[in-house]
This record gives structure tokens, C-alpha cells and sequence, in this order.
């Protein structure tokens, strides 16, 4: 459900839903520019996370999970990284 645009940078612009599947114990670490970024985290389709807008945002996956970024508008991210 995402649409993933080059913005002519050296980052992506994304809408919609990016979802995966992710370990137990992974930690997960997203980074967007400041100012041009809204997403919630949410896991397992529980409730989101508060919104995120910052540069930087991580958290650890306490089970297997189906991770989901819903993405508002137009996001820059750099990287979602996901560390086992």
C-alpha cells in the first residue's frame, strides 16, 4: 500500500503503508528528515504508536511480529534499519 517516490535527493518520499515481518528481539531504527516526516508504528495491528516527526526513532521487537510504518502525507525517510 505505499507509494515510494525519488524526490530528485538522496532520500525517498513515501505514502501510505510499509509492513514486514520482523524477529523477535530485532531492533528496529528509522531515520527521516526533520519537518517532512509523520508515521505511526504500529505492531501486530494494535494501537499506533504516538506520531512520529523527528529524525530519529527505534524501539526493539519483543515477539515475532508484523511491523507496519502508516505514513501520512509525504515522508522523507533515510533508512529503516533493522538489527538482529
Amino acid at each position: 500500500g505505499a507509494k515510494i517516490r525519488d524526490n530528485g535527493g538522496n532520500n525517498a518520499q513515501i505514502s501510505g503503508t510499509i509492513s514486514m515481518n520482523i524477529a523477535a528481539g530485532a531492533k528496529v531504527k528509522v531515520n527521516s528528515y526533520n519537518g517532512y516526516t509523520d508515521y505511526n508504528v504500529v505492531i501486530n495491528g494494535g494501537t499506533p504508536s504516538e506520531q512520529q516527526s523527528g529524525t530519529e526513532y527505534s524501539f526493539t521487537v519483543e515477539e515475532d511480529s508484523v511491523v507496519s510504518f502508516v505514513c501520512g502525507g509525504n515522508n522523507y525517510f533515510y533508512s529503516i534499519e533493522v538489527t538482529f
